[in-house]
């Protein structure tokens, strides 16, 4: 508005109501709504938008819609377990600061997620977190990631690229990469310690150096 009147000197701009949250997305708009709207007027003000909350995919029956659940506008705690969105393509976790770790089996026998970017404020891939995600094929981690749990990436059978950005190999569970053809993509300089790296080291012929 403070655009328009500057542009337009002479333009008279009278405003009703107050400014709101555009949501383009109906699936989504529906779940934020029941959840960010707390005078139930159907719209989101900056002030509701600021309130932290949990969200839970599985609460809502319109989730299944979701085909891609881009997270990096939100500062929530994110729980999102996804093996229930049969149509989901790709899962983008962004700036989510208020949750530190991708949850134990969130994903695990989704047949349909095909992308994943850990975000950067997630230093966990939970145990199982992707776990038998046959359709699965590319998974990006960035910096901060510390931590890659048991059966993580195990039986993903599509995969075909682990970016992982850290240059200090994250603790690696056992079976954590097992019946998966991935490439694992990691900073040039830190190639040999990942291949040396307890339970890294029965994966050392998959690591490959990428200038990140």
């Amino acid at each position: 508005v403070d655009k328009l009147r500057g542009a337009f000197n002479k333009l008279e701009l009278i405003m009703k109501g107050e400014p709101a949250v555009y949501l383009a997305d109906p699936v989504w708009r529906e779940i934020a709504i029941s959840l960010w709207d707390t005078d139930h007027d159907g719209f989101i003000t900056a002030a509701e938008a600021s309130e932290n909350r949990l969200v839970s995919f599985e609460n809502f029956d319109n989730a299944a819609k979701i085909e891609i659940l881009d997270l990096s506008a939100l500062y929530t705690n994110i729980t999102p377990y996804i093996v229930n969105l049969t149509r989901i393509k790709k899962v983008i976790y962004g700036n989510s600061k208020y949750a530190s770790s991708v949850s134990a089996n969130s994903a695990k026998g989704n047949t349909s997620i095909e992308y994943v970017d850990a975000g950067d404020y997630y230093t966990s891939i939970d145990y199982g977190a992707f776990w038998k995600c046959t359709s699965l094929k590319i998974v990006i981690l960035n910096k901060n990631i510390t931590v890659i749990d048991q059966r993580a990436f195990q039986d993903c059978t599509s995969m075909e690229s682990c970016y992982i950005k850290a240059t200090i190999p994250p603790a690696l569970g056992t079976w954590a990469f097992d019946n998966n053809p991935c490439k694992i993509y990691v900073p040039h300089e830190s190639v040999a310690t990942y291949k040396a790296a307890t339970n890294w080291n029965l994966y050392a012929s998959q690591i490959y150096g990428y200038d990140f």
